[in-house]
Formats: C-alpha cells, structure tokens, sequence
C-alpha cells in the first residue's frame, strides 16, 4: 500500500500549483461555483456548529438527492447533533441549498490534496463519515481514519470500470477498503465486489435512490407551461448527453409527419451546453428556457437549459426517455444511463435505452413489474415515442406500474437506518 499511496501524493504535490488553473476553468464552463471555490482548498466560511457532526458525502445530484432522507432520519434521531453534506458539483449543491433542513449544511468537497484535506477535517471534526456511493479519495480515507473516525460506505456502488481499476490497485484498494467499519451495498453483486476490494463487513440492502421523496417543483411554472402547450401531443428527453439531443431530434423529425404539431422538450444533463446545443439544433424552431423563451404554437423544440428544474418537467410528462443510455462519452466509456425512480413518482410513461449499467438492479426491478420500456436504436425509440402517444390507456398502465414500484421500494431507509444505528449511537 504504501508505496502506491505515495506516489498518488507525490503526483498530487506537483499538480496542486495547476490545480487552481483547473478550478478556474471550471468555473468558466459553469461547473464551479466562483464564489464557494475556496471550499476547494478546504476553507469554510461557516463556523462549526457546537454538537456531533455526522459528515455525508455525496458526489453529485443523484447521491445527494437520495442522501437527503437519511439527513432527515439522522437528525431526528438527536438535537445535540447537525449534518455536514459535501458535493463536488453545482447542481447537487444548488439542490442541497434549497432542500436541506435546519442543522443540515453543504460545503463542496476539498480537492484531495493533503493539505486541503486536512484543513478541511480539522475545521469540521466530524465524529462519523458517511459516503454515498462510490466516489472514493485516497487522501480522504486515510486522513479521516487516522483523525479516529469511523467510516461507513452506504448504498455501495462500483462500476464495471471502477471495479476494474481498484483491482489493479488492489495493495491500496485493500488498504483503504478496510477502513471502511461497515460496507452497506446496493445489490449481491456490489457485495462481491467490496469484498474483493478489502471492505470487511459488507451487507446487502436495496438502493437508497428507492427511498428519495419526490422531486419539488414550482407549481405557478407548471400552470404557466401546461397553459403554452396547451392540448398538443409532446414528450420529455430528460438528462440528455452529447448525441442524444441529435437522436431526440431525428425522432422529432419522423414523428411530426403523423404530429405535425409535436412538441419536444429536451432537458440536457449539463445546462451550460445550451449555447452549443442550440446551434446544433437552428434547423428546428427552437425556443430556450433560460433565455425566458416561451413555448409558442409554432414551437418545435424546447430546451430545458436551467439548473434544479429536472422535477417540473417529470411533473409535466406524460412520456419520459431517460438520458445517458443512448451514447458513449469521448473516450468510448459507458455514461450508465440515469436514475428511472426520479420520474416515476411523477406518473411518467418511462423510456430508456440499452445502457443502464449504473441501475442495473433497479432497472431489472422496473422490467419486472413492466413499468418501463427499453429501446435500442433511434428507430425503436420513435416507434416507442409513437405507441405512447398513439395509445393513452397503455401509456397510463405503464406510468401506474411504475409509480407503484417507486411508492412500495420507499421502505428501505428502514432498513439503511437499522445497520447504521450501531455506529450512529456511539457518537449521538
């Protein structure tokens, strides 16, 4: 272990110099919040409450958005406790902004830099750590370990690609894995993976995303969008990635021969691409929504391009197709496709395509109950799109199923919150 944790931090000591260039272009992509950039470096404008400090780190929007009900179990739980939640993106920390209760707090997670992280743990002290999932720091782990806190992975995740990589790293995986008191993952085969890495004590629940409350939305822009669409047929792309608002498009183009008055609302991943995105998409008449563009009756396309809105148009969707699970990213590596429970509670009619690598187990539960339906090309996604629209009943079947699914899968908070009680009550 040692000497590959060395060089990780050998490495780390001559790139922490560029490391604000790279934070800085970040921030010109939008992906960084300018003002809150210090907590890169492990500085907090926040003084640490007095009580116990239960610290949760959720890597990005989907972690935090399932994170949220274990905060609000753990906090009722004691009032001489608060909750710290850390993130590394934006939109999970303009979600956390708007949904956290009191004695719950966001910070963005330090770069993993030594120093950073240890400025960030001494501030902070946190008595327990909870990690959301799979995004693992090095430096991290250690320093909190030796810091004497206990670490808990909960709703365990790993890739086939992350898998993969730990296994050729595995003295260090060993090592950092069996920090870890306990390892609570999302499915059998999660298990054997962090049990291969080192995790000691690894137990089995069900996904976490399962017992995530609804996504909020502004109920006056649901009234106002309702109100410009009107009675026309029109379906949701939600969570798209490059090339998949190029599929959605195509789609469109075959469908409005049979809808002439179709509209496609497409809901990119990352909202900052809507510049480029609408200069892909000029041949369509086109409106943006962070241009406050309305939707007009010659409308075509609608880009969704703001931040926090994905609940609004689950909310407004008869029919959904969940991004990411179309296309590859540059460097070939699957996306994994995006999490189908979100839309479910909102009585969409959901659509995916063939990679839901992140959501293997949950999509498998979604078949089971037939409250999906997967496609494989452009093709079968607009012969799809088609059925839903051409068939209301079946649409409606189809949604019930799923919000039905998502309704009953919300117990397993009860579960999480019984293997993690031994370990909550040393420190409350």
């Amino acid at each position: 272990m040692r000497p590959l944790l060395w060089i990780y931090r050998f490495i780390l000591f001559f790139v922490a110099p560029f490391l604000p260039f790279y934070l800085k272009k970040r921030i010109k992509k939008g992906k960084e919040d300018w003002r809150r950039v210090y907590e890169r470096y492990g500085y907090s404008a926040l003084k640490r409450p007095d009580g116990k400090c239960i610290w949760i780190h959720a890597a990005s929007v989907g972690e935090a958005q399932s994170a949220l009900i274990l905060v609000k179990r753990i906090l009722d739980l004691s009032d001489n406790l608060f909750v710290l939640i850390t993130s590394g993106t934006v939109t999970s920390a303009n979600l956390l902004s708007q949904r956290l209760p009191k004695r719950a707090y966001h910070q963005y997670v330090p770069l993993d830099h030594v120093p950073w992280v240890n400025r960030f743990l001494t501030h902070w002290r946190p008595n327990i750590c909870l990690w959301i999932e799979s995004e693992l720091w090095p430096n991290m782990i250690f320093k909190a370990s030796r810091f004497g806190r206990e670490l808990v992975l909960v709703n365990g995740r790993m890739s086939d690609a992350s898998f993969k990589k730990w296994s050729r790293l595995k003295p260090l995986a060993k090592s950092m894995f069996k920090k870890f008191s306990l390892c609570l993952t999302q499915d059998g085969q999660q298990k054997e993976r962090f049990e291969a890495l080192g995790c000691t004590k690894v137990m089995t629940t069900d996904n976490l995303k399962w017992a995530a409350a609804p996504l909020e939305y502004d109920h006056e822009e649901l009234k106002v969008l309702k109100k410009q669409i009107g009675n026309r047929p029109f379906w949701v792309a939600a969570s798209t990635h490059p090339g998949e608002e190029y599929i959605c498009a195509q789609v469109h183009q075959k469908l409005r021969k049979e809808y002439p008055d179709l509209l496609t609302i497409i809901v990119p991943r990352h909202p900052e691409r809507g510049d480029s995105l609408a200069e892909d998409l000029k041949g369509f008449r086109l409106v943006r929504r962070s241009q406050d563009e309305g939707i007009m009756e010659l409308t075509e396309v609608y880009l969704a391009d703001t931040l926090g809105e994905i609940g609004l148009f689950f909310k407004l969707a008869p029919i959904v197709f969940i991004g990411g699970s179309m296309v590859k990213r540059e460097d070939e590596s699957l996306i994994g496709g995006h999490n189908p429970i979100e839309p479910a509670h909102f009585n969409c009619a959901i659509l995916h395509g063939e990679d839901m690598s992140n959501n293997l187990k949950v999509i498998a539960d979604f078949h089971e109950k037939e409250a999906c339906l997967q496609v494989r090309d452009m093709n079968d996604l607009s012969k799809k799109v088609k059925m839903l629209l051409d068939n209301k009943s079946g649409r409606q079947t189809l949604a019930r199923h799923a919000k039905t699914l998502a309704t009953k899968k919300m117990a397993v908070i009860d579960d999480v919150m019984e293997q993690l009680m031994p370990y909550l009550k040393k420190v409350i």
